[in-house]
């Protein structure tokens, strides 16, 4: 009894753990990138795009009046993988422009526009501290594209410019298709991330119009055909008509075979009965 009792406990104890690991397993991340454009026209390099998921707040930096294009791409993690559906909060300067809903392994192009006059409280598009005092306390310095915004926070993974190589997959024509119905090809990452999330297919189903052909008798392409016709197609390629004659003959001997054994099996049944 108490060596059962012991076994239960060493089991819940296991599946208990088991569960805290694969709970505890991050999930595939969410790429953001696109344009910001604050009344109509391109915003200033550095002006902060945030994105924002419960309490974690993740943020880069325009250039060009662009962001999240490479070598800066911008992603929303999910640490914990369980960000699944769960809403994110795009902010230009701190001001709410968009919303979104995550999705593992997500790549969403955002164009994001807003407006901004002086006394609306966001310092934003050209105001500086000398035009809009109000909206702009201290003018705004242009950080480097690279640098961590920092910030504190109740999250540790606050404020944070993530760097991930992203997959850039260059594929081959697709081969011929083979005798089985398939068409290979072969695939490259030449950004050389060594992860194969976004790896593409190099095998696949040939197309219909691309079914694997045979030659018939007189040398000319004809579509795969099935096991039974393959065999009669060879017989009949093999001589012609003369062997047409003799498959056929073949053929009716066997159905004459069985027809006889039948019938001898039923005088045997009648005559020990």
């Amino acid at each position: 009894m108490r060596k059962t009792i012991k076994t239960l406990l060493v089991a819940f104890v296991m599946g208990f753990l088991l569960t805290e690991s694969v709970a505890a397993v991050p999930g595939i991340p969410h790429q953001l990138y696109g344009t910001v454009t604050i009344n109509n026209l391109p915003a200033p390099d550095g002006t902060a795009v945030s994105a924002k998921v419960a309490e974690d707040v993740y943020t880069t930096f325009t250039s060009g009046g662009k962001f999240g294009y490479s070598p800066n791409v911008f992603f929303v993690e999910d640490p914990d993988g369980n960000r699944a559906t769960k809403t994110i909060q795009i902010l230009v300067n701190n001001k709410l422009v968009a919303n979104l809903t995550f999705s593992n392994n997500g790549y969403t192009q955002l164009n994001l526009s807003t407006e901004t006059f002086c006394g609306d409280n966001f310092c934003l598009g050209s105001e500086t501290h000398a035009s809009c005092s109000l909206d702009c306390p201290i003018d705004n310095a242009v950080p480097p594209s690279n640098t961590n915004t920092g910030g504190g926070g109740s999250s540790s993974r606050r404020n944070r410019q993530i760097d991930v190589c992203v997959e850039n997959w260059q594929c081959t024509e697709w081969g011929e298709c083979n005798i089985l119905g398939t068409q290979k090809r072969t695939c490259s990452d030449v950004n050389n991330c060594g992860t194969t999330i976004l790896k593409p297919l190099e095998t696949r189903d040939c197309p219909e119009e691309q079914t694997p052909l045979t030659l018939n008798t007189n040398g000319q392409e004809e579509p795969k055909k099935g096991f039974f016709s393959w065999i009669t197609g060879a017989v009949i390629g093999a001589g012609g008509a003369t062997n047409t004659s003799i498959f056929i003959l073949i053929i009716a001997l066997i159905i004459a075979a069985v027809f006889i054994r039948a019938k001898m099996g039923k005088k045997s049944s009648s005559a020990e009965n």
